[in-house]
């Protein structure tokens, strides 16, 4: 993880497009990520959005993937910056929780 954001995020897409996944330095066997996600044990943990540099994590299955979870989440906020985006609440849609896009000076009057 020794690359700039844009290096990292090619490197990443072209995994995604080939169906493979970049190691970690830890947990290389097990742990993999690609532009879609973060990987444990084939399992998809975690999504990956680059335009917020955001890590949402999906549900964890065992205490092993929830580690690989955290090593994770811990390089990507060391390296690029990445935070973990805050789950939503019971009932409410993921959507709501980021801001709305292309809206015009007549929608705000």
């Amino acid at each position: 993880m020794d690359r700039s954001l844009d290096d990292f995020w090619e490197a990443a897409e072209r995994a995604r497009e080939k169906g493979k996944g970049l190691k970690f330095n830890r947990y290389g066997k097990n742990l993999r990520y690609n532009s879609a996600g973060i990987y444990s044990y084939n399992t998809k943990i975690a999504d990956l959005n680059f335009a917020f540099r955001s890590v949402s994590k999906r549900d964890v299955y065992s205490k092993t993937s929830n580690k690989h979870y955290n090593y994770a989440l811990r390089m990507l906020e060391l390296c690029y910056d990445f935070y973990e985006a805050s789950p939503s609440p019971p009932g409410m849609p993921r959507e709501w929780l980021h801001p709305v896009q292309n809206l015009s000076y007549d929608d705000h009057t």
